[in-house]
């Protein structure tokens, strides 16, 4: 009879555990699903109307970037050392931004870009490089993407992509990357960016 019980409990014990953990793997396919749906339409907004995004600058000698009125309003490119971009939604949270160190010689474009959801922490993450001096790509530019999707400041997938100027998939293995930062400081929500970037 003992040995009965112990053998049922363990097995509901088994059952319970595999509930549990499928639960927990539909309950991040469907996270997943509603961040990459939720990124295509912020993107979409960012493409179709980049007039309504608010921009920063940050120039050298200055502690804090100033807002950027208009196209005609930016300094020299030879004085920049960051700039940002924010992007609010109807109820003005704060819904997207990213930030762009300058390259003073063009050979690279880096963005990084946030965003956020309803209570303002990072949903999801997205790191773009396009460079010179990659090796794999010849003499023409590496566009290197890394999209890190998020639940409680937890990362619960990733995309990745290495492509060439005109699309080709790159080798990473063959390529130097001689721009990737490092020691970068993440922000894990609207408070966390605007309070590093000094737009609090």
């Amino acid at each position: 009879m003992l040995k009965s019980t112990k053998f049922l409990f363990g097995f509901l014990a088994a059952i319970s555990l595999l509930f549990l953990l499928s639960s927990a793997d539909g309950n991040i396919k469907s996270r997943l699903k509603s961040l990459k749906k939720s990124k295509v339409k912020i993107d979409k907004m960012v493409k179709k109307s980049p007039e309504s995004m608010k921009y920063f600058c940050k120039t050298k000698g200055m502690d804090k970037p100033f807002a950027v009125k208009a196209k005609n309003y930016w300094p020299a490119e030879s004085n920049i050392e960051m700039s940002f971009a924010l992007l609010y939604d109807k109820k003005g949270k704060l819904i997207y931004a990213y930030e762009e160190p300058f390259a003073p010689l063009g050979e690279y474009t880096i963005n990084h870009c946030y965003y956020f959801d309803k209570d303002g922490k990072t949903a999801i993450y997205e790191y773009y490089c396009g460079f010179f001096g990659s090796v794999c790509a010849g003499n023409s530019i590496a566009k290197e993407t890394r999209t890190q999707y998020l639940t409680t400041q937890k990362i619960i997938a990733e995309d990745y992509s290495l492509l060439s100027e005109d699309g080709k998939k790159l080798d990473s293995l063959k390529c130097e990357f001689p721009y990737r930062e490092g020691g970068y400081k993440f922000s894990n929500s609207v408070v966390e960016f605007k309070r590093k970037n000094g737009l609090d």
